[in-house]
C-alpha cells in the first residue's frame, strides 16, 4: 500500500502529470525506426506535423512529446515557441483522431516550457474554439468544443502556479459570460448553447479546482452562474455543476459559503421533484467532501433535511404506493445516505451528536428490500449478478454493475449498499467507539450475510471486515468478548456462501477472507466448527470451476485455521481436509502448489497430536507421498522447491519415527545442499531434523552435512551463514559423539573463527555458542579453539560493542574451557590473559566485560583458585592498585557465588564507599548489591544498618539495594530469597520516598517497583495509598515505582496493576500545574511505558485519560520563567519535558492502541499546537504525522490536514540568523529534514491527490533549495525501504 516515493514520481509537483505514450500504430513502425536515431530538431518536428500523411504527423508529435517529457534542458526560442504553439492549436482540429489526441497530450508538458505570451495565446485560441466562433463550420463545432475543453483541462492541470494568473485572465471572464448567457448567439441555436455551457462548466470546474483562490473577485458571480445549472434537464451539466460548486466552496468567503449551503439545503427541502432533490443532496455531499470540517457548523441545519430524504416520506404521493411495502424513491434515499457518509468521513467531530441516529437509519435500511419476502434465515439466497472485482478497500462503480435478476428495475439494492458503506465509514472513523458497535451494528451485519444481491453482500462483508480490523486495533476486551458471542451466528450465516456453486466466486473468496480476518482477531474463534467448515474448504480446493484466486484464499485460511486451533479438533475430518490439500499440491499453477505445501507443513502439527487414540501412521505416509513428487522434481519453481523441502524437513523431524522413508528423505535433503538454489531451505530442514526430540538417525548423511555446513560459513550470504551456524550447533550438540561429526570438528573450528568479531554480533554469538558445543563434544578440540578462536575472542572482548547474547556466549566458552582445564589452556592461562588486558586503557564497558570473564573463570575453577583471586582483588582495593577493576571483579564473583563468609570482602566494600573518587564509590556500591545477590540473609541486614547509621552513604547504599532487588526479582530463586526480607526493606524505602535528593527518590522508586514483582498483592496497594500523600515528591516516587513494576512478559503483578492503574492515571488531571509538575510527568511516563509493554492494561482507561494528555500537549504560560545570565535574558520552559512525554505517549498509543484514539481530536488538540511548538516537540509531532499517514486512519488525517500545512511551511522555510552557533544551525536543519520526511509520507498517502491545499503546498513550498533537500530525503527513505526489504 505504501510504495517508496521515487524521484520520478515527484515530478507530479515539478512538471505536472506524466501521461503514458500512445501505442505506436503498425503503419508508423518503419518511420519510427528510422526517425528515432535522428537528433531532435524543433524545425524538423514542425515540418513533420505539416505533412499530408497522418502517420508522419503522428510521428512528429510523438517525438515532440518524448522530448518534452524526458529532456529537462529543453528550451525554445521565442520564434520557435510561437510557431510550435500555433501549430499545436491547429492540430487540435486535425482530421486524424490519433493526431488530435497526441496534440492534446503534448499541451500539458509544453505548458511548463513556454513563456507568458505563449500561454495567453494557447489559452485564448482554445477558448475561442470552445465558445464556437462563427467561422467554424457547424458540423465541426461539437468536435471542436470537445477538443478545446479537453485541451484546456489538460493545460490547467499541468500549468505551473506561476501561469495561474495568466490562465485565469484569459479564461475566467469568457467562461463566466457564456454560463450567464440566456439566449443563443446569432448563427447558433439552443442546443449549441447548452453544449457550450456544458463544456464551459467543465473547464470552469477544472479552473476552480486548480486556481480557485485567484478567482476570489469572481466567486460570487461564478456561484450565481453555476447554481442554475443544477436544474439543467441534462444529467451531465448537473454533475459538472456539482463538481464546480465543490471546488468553489473550498475558496469562497464565509458569507458566500453560508449563503451557498443554506440555498442548497432549502432547495433540497423544498424541491417538488425527486430528481431535483437528488441533485441538491448530491451537491451538499460533494461540498462536504471538498471542504471537510468547514461544513461542520452547518450540520445542525443540514442533517434534518438529509434525514428526511432518507426516510423518503415526501414523494410517496408521486408514485403508485398501493403496495404495502412501498417506501419512497430508492435513488434519492441512496444519495441521502451517501451524503451522510460524507458528513461522517469529512466532519468526524461535528457529526458526533448525529452518529446514533445515523446508525439507527443505516440499520433500518440495510435490510430495506420491499420487493422480496424472506421465508427463513436459511432461504432466499438466490441471486445472479455481474459485479466488480472485489477488494476490501475498493468501492464499486454503479455504472459497471449489471443486475440480471428478474427485478432489474428494483433499485433498492443501492440503498442497502449505501447503508453498508455508511456503516463502514462510521466504523473506520470512530474505532474508539468499538464497544458500542457490538451492541447493535455487529449482529445486524452478521444477519445480512444472507443478502440476496451479491454486490451488496460484498459490501456487507467489507463492512464487517472493517469492524474486525477496528476490534483488533482497539484491543477492547469487551468488544472481543462480544465478537466471540457472535461466532455461532457468524458461522451459520457464512457457511452457505462457501459451498453454493451458483454463487459468484468473489462472494466465496470474500467469505474466506472474512473467516481469516476473524481468526486474526480471535485466534481460536472457530473452535467446535471444524466439521462444519471442512465441506466448504474441500469444495473450494477440489471443484474444477474454482479459480486460482479462490484456491489461494482457501489455502491461506486453512493454514491459519490449523495454526490457531487445537490440533485434535481436526482428527475426525483429517481425511477429508488433507485430500483437498493434496489435490491442490498437484495443481499446475506454482503459487497454489507452494501454498498447498505450506498447508501440508501445518498438517504435520495435526498428525503430531496423538490424543483420543488417533493413529497418524497411515496419514503420515499419504502426506509424504503428496510432498515427495515435488521434493524430487527438478523442473519446478523455486518457491515450490523451498516449500517442499521445508515440509519434508518437518515431516521427518516430527514424524520420522513412523515414516518408513526417513533415510530416503534425509538423502534427498543432503543432496539439496549441493544446489545453490535449494541450499538455504535444506540447511534449515536438516537443522530442524537434528533438533528433533525423536533423535532421528542421521548417520548416513552426517559426513556430507558437516562438510557442506562448514563450507557454507565462507559464503557471502549472511542468511546462509546464519542458518549454517544454527544447524551446526544443533548437530554438534545432539550428534557430537558420532565419528562423522568428530572427524569434521577441526575444519568447523577453522571456519567459525572468522565470525568471532564485532562486525556482526549475532553471528559472533552463534559462532561462540558453536565453539562451546564443540568443546563439550570433544575436549581435545580445546587446543584448536586456543589456536583459531581464542585470539579473536580476546579481541572481541575488548570491543565496546560487546553485550547481550554475544557476551553470554563468550562467558559460556570461558566456563567450558576452565572446566576442561587443558594444560597450558586452563584457569591459570585464561586468568593471566584476562588480567593482562587491564594493563591497556579499557573503556568502562570493556572493563566490566573483562571482569565478568574473570568472575566466570573463578567460579568454575577450584575453591582454592577462586579464594586466591578474591584475596588478590581485595588486596588491590586496599592498596590502591587497579581499584575499579578489582571492585568490579569482586562484585561479579559475589553475584555468582557466596562471598559473604569473608569479613575482609565486606569490610573492603563498605570502606570503599568513603573513597574520594566518585567512580570508585559507585563501583563499590554496585559490587555490594551484587554481593548481596549471593547471600541475601547475610548482606542485606548489613546494608540496612549502614543506610540507617551513615547518612552520607545513603544514596550509594540505596543503589546497592536496587542492584540486589533488580537482579533477584527476575528469578524464582531470587524472589524466594527476598520474600522473608520485605518487612525490613519496605519501611526503609517508603521513608526515603520524600528524600530531598531526586537521585535517591528515583532509585527508591525502582526498588519499590521491582519489589512489587515479588509480592504484588501486598506492595501495589501500599503504593496506591501513598498517592494521597501531601508530599508531591512522594506521589511522584510511587507513580514512578509503578512504572518499574510493569514488565514485558506475563506476570502476577498485572492483575494488581489493573485494579489500581486508574487511580494513578487520575493524578494527571488531579495535580496542580506548577506544584504537581513532577507527578504529571511521572504519570505520562507510566502511561507510555504501560501502553508500550501491556496495552491491554491501559486500553479501558484511555477515554478518561486522553483529555488530560491533550492538555499536557499545550504550553502552559505559568511554567515559563525568565532567567538572567549576565547581560542576557533566557526563557526557561519547565513544562517542556512534560510536553515531550505527552507527545511520546501519544505516539506509543497510536502503535499500541490505534483504535482507541479519535484521530480528529488528536489532530486538533495535540498536533495543531505541537507543529508550532519547540523544535523537540515538532520532531515528535512529525513522527505522529508519519504514523497517522501510514495507518488505517489516514483518511481522517487528510480531512484535517489543511490547517496543519501552514505550521509545516513555517518550519521548512525557517532560516538561521548569521550569528547563530553551529549547534542551533544543526538543530534547525534536523527539524527541517524531519518536516520534509512528514511531507514525504503525506505525499505517499492514498487520497492525497484530492487535497488541493497539499498540491498547492508542494508547488509553492517545495521549490528551489528546499526541493533539493526534499529529494535527498526521498532518496534516503527509498534506500531505507530497500534495506528493510533486503533484511526482511
Amino acid at each position: 500500500l505504501f510504495q517508496p516515493l521515487t524521484l520520478f514520481s515527484l515530478s507530479r509537483w515539478r512538471r505536472g502529470p506524466r501521461e503514458s505514450l500512445l501505442v505506436l500504430r503498425p503503419s508508423a513502425c518503419r518511420a519510427a525506426h528510422t526517425h528515432s536515431t535522428m537528433p531532435f530538431s524543433i524545425s524538423s518536428c514542425l515540418e513533420q506535423t505539416k505533412k499530408g500523411d497522418p502517420d508522419l504527423r503522428f510521428m512528429g508529435l510523438r517525438d515532440l512529446l518524448k522530448e518534452l517529457e524526458t529532456n529537462e534542458s529543453f528550451h525554445l526560442s521565442k520564434k520557435e515557441e510561437e510557431g510550435l504553439c500555433s501549430r499545436l492549436v491547429e492540430l487540435f482540429a486535425d482530421s486524424s483522431g490519433d493526431v488530435r489526441t497526441l496534440a492534446i497530450k503534448c499541451l500539458g508538458p509544453l505548458m511548463l516550457k513556454i513563456e507568458n505570451q505563449s500561454v495567453e495565446n494557447v489559452c485564448s485560441s482554445l477558448c475561442r474554439l470552445l465558445l464556437n466562433p462563427a467561422e467554424v463550420n457547424r458540423e465541426k463545432r461539437a468536435d471542436g468544443r470537445d477538443i478545446a475543453a479537453t485541451g484546456l483541462n489538460g493545460a490547467i492541470r499541468a500549468a505551473p502556479p506561476a501561469h495561474g494568473p495568466l490562465i485565469v485572465k484569459q479564461l475566467a471572464d469568457p467562461l463566466l459570460q457564456r454560463l450567464k448567457q440566456k439566449k443563443p448567439a446569432k448563427g447558433s441555436n439552443e442546443r449549441e448553447l447548452q453544449d457550450e455551457q456544458k463544456h464551459s462548466l467543465d473547464v470552469m470546474a477544472e479552473l476552480l479546482g486548480r486556481f480557485g483562490p485567484l478567482l476570489s473577485k469572481q466567486h460570487s458571480a461564478i456561484q450565481d452562474a453555476v447554481l442554475p445549472q443544477l436544474m439543467s434537464p441534462q444529467p451531465q451539466p448537473r454533475k459538472l455543476a456539482i463538481t464546480a460548486l465543490g471546488h468553489l466552496a473550498s475558496f469562497v468567503s464565509a458569507a458566500h459559503f453560508d449563503k451557498l449551503v443554506k440555498y442548497l439545503s432549502s432547495k433540497a427541502e423544498e424541491s417538488s421533484k425527486p430528481e431535483d432533490a437528488r441533485t441538491y443532496v448530491q451537491a451538499l455531499g460533494n461540498i462536504c467532501l471538498c471542504v471537510g470540517p468547514r461544513m461542520g457548523p452547518f450540520l445542525k441545519d443540514v442533517f434534518p433535511v438529509v434525514e428526511a430524504h432518507v426516510l423518503g416520506e415526501k414523494f410517496i404521493s408521486l408514485y403508485d404506493s398501493t403496495s404495502e411495502n412501498f417506501e419512497g424513491d430508492a435513488e434519492l434515499r441512496e444519495c441521502a445516505l451517501q451524503c451522510l457518509e460524507a458528513f461522517v468521513t469529512r466532519c468526524p467531530k461535528d457529526v458526533s451528536e448525529f452518529i446514533p441516529r445515523i446508525i439507527e437509519l443505516s440499520l433500518i435500511y440495510i435490510k430495506h428490500d420491499p420487493n422480496y419476502t424472506e421465508h427463513s434465515d436459511e432461504e432466499g439466497l438466490e441471486m445472479d449478478a455481474e459485479e466488480d472485482d472485489f477488494g476490501w478497500d475498493e468501492d464499486f462503480d454503479d455504472g459497471e454493475m449489471g443486475v440480471d435478476n428478474e427485478d432489474s428495475d428494483d433499485m433498492n439494492w443501492k440503498v442497502r449498499r449505501a447503508c453498508s458503506k455508511l456503516l463502514a465509514a462510521i466504523i473506520s472513523t470512530r474505532t474508539a467507539d468499538i464497544d458500542l458497535f457490538y451492541e447493535d451494528v455487529a449482529p445486524k451485519l452478521v444477519s445480512r450475510f444472507k443478502e440476496r444481491e451479491e454486490n451488496v453482500k460484498l459490501d456487507v462483508f467489507n463492512t464487517f471486515h472493517r469492524l474486525l480490523l477496528a476490534t483488533k486495533d482497539a484491543g477492547s476486551p469487551k468488544a472481543t468478548a462480544e465478537l466471540k458471542s457472535l461466532v455461532a451466528t457468524f458461522v451459520k450465516n457464512i457457511l452457505p456462501q462457501l459451498t453454493d456453486k451458483t454463487k459468484n466466486e468473489r462472494v466465496r473468496i470474500s467469505a474466506f477472507k472474512l473467516l481469516r480476518s476473524l481468526l486474526a482477531v480471535v485466534p481460536n474463534a472457530l473452535s467446535g466448527n471444524v466439521g462444519k467448515l471442512i465441506p466448504g474448504i474441500r469444495f473450494g480446493l477440489v471443484d474444477a470451476s474454482s479459480s486460482s484466486q479462490l484456491k489461494s484464499e482457501v489455502l491461506a485460511f486453512v493454514r491459519i485455521f490449523i495454526d490457531t486451533h487445537n490440533a485434535a479438533e481436526f482428527h475426525e475430518d483429517f481425511e477429508s481436509l488433507s485430500s483437498g490439500v493434496y489435490h491442490a499440491v498437484d495443481e499446475s499453477f506454482y503459487k497454489i502448489v507452494a501454498d498447498a505445501l505450506r498447508v501440508c507443513s501445518s498438517l504435520v502439527s495435526v498428525l503430531c497430536c496423538r490424543s483420543d487414540g488417533f493413529e497418524p501412521k497411515g496419514h503420515v505416509q499419504a502426506l509424504y507421498d503428496a510432498v515427495y513428487g515435488k521434493l524430487v522434481a527438478q523442473d519446478i519453481d523455486q518457491e515450490v522447491k523451498e516449500a517442499a523441502i521445508e515440509c519434508a524437513g518437518l515431516v521427518v523431524a516430527k514424524l520420522g519415527d513412523v515414516l518408513e522413508q526417513t533415510p530416503q528423505c534425509l538423502t534427498i535433503l543432503s543432496e539439496r545442499l549441493l544446489n545453490e538454489i535449494t541450499r538455504l531451505p535444506a540447511v534449515k530442514a536438516l537443522g530442524l531434523i537434528a533438533a528433533s526430540p525423536l533423535s532421528i538417525p542421521m548417520g548416513p548423511v552426517l559426513q556430507q552435512t558437516m562438510e557442506q555446513l562448514s563450507a557454507f560459513l565462507r559464503q557471502n550470504s549472511r542468511k546462509i551463514k546464519h542458518a549454517s551456524l544454527v544447524a551446526l550447533n544443533t548437530v554438534v550438540t545432539n550428534y557430537g559423539t558420532d565419528p562423522a561429526v568428530k572427524a569434521n570438528l577441526s575444519t568447523t573450528v577453522v571456519e567459525l573463527s572468522a565470525h568471532v568479531s564485532a562486525a556482526d554480533l549475532h553471528l559472533a554469538h552463534l559462532a561462540l555458542k558453536l565453539a562451546t558445543a564443540i568443546v563439550a563434544a570433544d575436549s581435545k578440540m580445546a587446543k584448536n579453539i586456543q589456536k583459531e578462536v581464542f585470539p579473536s575472542a580476546i579481541e572481541l572482548l575488548q570491543s565496546q560493542l560487546l553485550q547481550g547474547l554475544t557476551l553470554e556466549s563468550l562467558l559460556g566458552l570461558f566456563a567450558a574451557l576452565v572446566k576442561i582445564n587443558l594444560k597450558g589452556f586452563g584457569f591459570e592461562f585464561l586468568f593471566d590473559t584476562l588480567l593482562k588486558l587491564t594493563k591497556s586503557q579499557l573503556s568502562k564497558q570493556c572493563s566490566l566485560s573483562v571482569a565478568q570473564s574473570v568472575a566466570v573463570c573463578c567460579v568454575h575453577g577450584t575453591a582454592k583458585q577462586r579464594d586466591g583471586a578474591v584475596s588478590a582483588f581485595v588486596k588491590n582495593v586496599t592498596s590502591g592498585k587497579d581499584e575499579l577493576f578489582s571492585l568490579q571483579c569482586i562484585g561479579e564473583i559475589g553475584r555468582r557465588t557466596d562471598l559473604s563468609g569473608s569479613d575482609k570482602v565486606m569490610k573492603c566494600l563498605f570502606d570503599a564507599l568513603d573513597h574520594s573518587a566518585e567512580e570508585l564509590k559507585s563501583a563499590a556500591s554496585v559490587a555490594l548489591g551484587k554481593l548481596a545477590v549471593g547471600n541475601v540473609s547475610v548482606v542485606l541486614p548489613a546494608l540496612i544498618e549502614n543506610i540507617q547509621s551513615h547518612a552520607n552513604r545513603q544514596y550509594l547504599l540505596v543503589v546497592s539495594l536496587r542492584e540486589m532487588i533488580a537482579r533477584l526479582s527476575h528469578t524464582d530463586a531470587g524472589v524466594e530469597a527476598l520474600q522473608p526480607m520485605l518487612d525490613q526493606i519496605l519501611p526503609l524505602l517508603f521513608t526515603h520516598c520524600e528524600s530531598g535528593d531526586e537521585g535517591t527518590r528515583n532509585v527508591v522508586a525502582e526498588c519499590l517497583g521491582k519489589l512489587a514483582l515479588v509480592r504484588p498483592d501486598a506492595i501495589v496497594p501500599q503504593l496506591q495509598e501513598r498517592l494521597s500523600s501531601k508530599s508531591a515528591s512522594a506521589r511522584a516516587t510511587v507513580v514512578t515505582a509503578m512504572k518499574f513494576a510493569v514488565v514485558d512478559r506475563p506476570h502476577a503483578v498485572d492483575a494488581a496493576i489493573r485494579t489500581v492503574l486508574a487511580a494513578f492515571l487520575e493524578r494527571l488531571s488531579g495535580e496542580d500545574t506548577v506544584k504537581g509538575l513532577a507527578v504529571k510527568h511521572a504519570v505520562l511516563l507510566l502511561l507510555n511505558y504501560v501502553a508500550h509493554n501491556k496495552p491491554a492494561l491501559v486500553v479501558d482507561h484511555l477515554k478518561g485519560v486522553l483529555p488530560a494528555v491533550y492538555t499536557e500537549c499545550k504550553p502552559h504560560p505559568e511554567l515559563r520563567r525568565e532567567v538572567i545570565i549576565g547581560p542576557f535574558k533566557h526563557i526557561v520552559d519547565d513544562g517542556l519535558e512534560s510536553r515531550k512525554a505527552a507527545f511520546e505517549c501519544l505516539h506509543t498509543l497510536l502503535d499500541a492502541c490505534p483504535g482507541s484514539i479519535h484521530v480528529s481530536e488528536l489532530m486538533h488538540e495535540a498536533l495543531a499546537p505541537g507543529l508550532a511548538d519547540n523544535a523537540d516537540i515538532k520532531l515528535l509531532s512529525h513522527l505522529i504525522v508519519i504514523r497517522l499517514a501510514r495507518g488505517r486512519a489516514s483518511a481522517v488525517l487528510l480531512n484535517e490536514l489543511p490547517p496543519l500545512l501552514p505550521s509545516l511551511k513555517t518550519t521548512i522555510e525557517k532560516t538561521c540568523k548569521a550569528n547563530e552557533v553551529k549547534q542551533d544551525r544543526d538543530r534547525n536543519e534536523e527539524t527541517i529534514n524531519s518536516a520534509l520526511r512528514a511531507v514525504l509520507q503525506l505525499a505517499k498517502t492514498p487520497g492525497i491527490e484530492n487535497v488541493s491545499e497539499f498540491d498547492e503546498f508542494m508547488n509553492t513550498v517545495i521549490q528551489g533549495g528546499i526541493r533539493e533537500k526534499f529529494e535527498a530525503v526521498a532518496e534516503s527513505a527509498s534506500g531505507m525501504d530497500d534495506l528493510r526489504g533486503s533484511r526482511g
